[in-house]
Order: C-alpha cells, then structure tokens, then sequence
C-alpha cells in the first residue's frame, strides 16, 4: 500500500514532550523533520497542569499514527 505521509516511526521531542519529529532523510541529508507542534489552550475549565497533560497526551498519539496505521 502506498503512503502519502511521511514514513515513521514518529518521536516526541524533548524538553516540551510537545513536538513531534521524524528523522526522515530530506534532500539526501538526514535532518529532524517536524511533522506537527501541540499547543496549549484554554478552556475555562481545565487548570494549567491539565492542560499541560491533555497536550502531551495529543502529542504522544499523533505520534503513534505511523504504527496505528500500519496496524490497519
């Protein structure tokens, strides 16, 4: 099956645990290639190390999307 997204696997980047990368090689050289960035938010509701917590947790399952489409 081909894809049309960048291979993984998929990492979480380190200190902000909120940025995730791939070291998919890009023009011949490999580089980290940032795939996306979780932001916080305010919702009223949540305090700020809820919040904190809610962004890593997107930021550790969009970067498992690579196996669990793989798993599909």
């Amino acid at each position: 099956m081909e894809t049309k997204h960048t291979p993984g696997p998929w990492f979480i980047g380190e200190p902000s645990g909120t940025t995730i990368h791939t070291n998919f090689p890009l023009g011949g050289e490999d580089c980290w290639q940032i795939i996306a960035v979780c932001r916080d938010f305010y919702d009223g509701i949540h305090g700020v190390k809820e919040i904190n917590e809610i962004v890593k947790a997107n930021a550790r399952l969009i970067s498992a999307a690579p196996d669990l489409y793989r798993a599909l």
